[in-house]
């Protein structure tokens, strides 16, 4: 999942890349990602453009994740890891309609 994103993101309308803000290749991707680093390697897609917090509640062990972009509403996810989280709310921060 975390490898789509980032492809997605590489991919994405001229509209949606002025928002992000991409420091890492691919080749860091694949070097965390080899290595077992999926946190480091979802903050290689969401953590430049916005601060990113995670947290894991409850008994059942989800992780949330609070994307947080710079001028606006902080997004929340919830998901099985911690990456997929940060990538979950990335993702719906970038789907969602936003008010200014």
């Amino acid at each position: 999942m975390v490898r789509r994103a980032f492809h997605l993101a590489r991919l994405s309308p001229i509209a949606v890349r002025r928002i992000l803000i991409f420091t890492d290749s691919e080749h860091d991707l694949e070097a965390a990602l080899e290595s077992g680093d999926m946190e480091r390697a979802a903050l290689m897609i969401v953590g430049e453009n916005a601060m990113v917090e995670t947290d894991r509640r409850g008994e059942d062990g989800r992780h949330f994740a609070t994307f947080i972009p710079y001028g606006e509403m902080p997004v929340c996810f919830e998901a099985e890891s911690p990456a997929l989280a940060m990538i979950g709310a990335w993702a719906h921060f970038l789907t969602t309609a936003r008010r200014s």
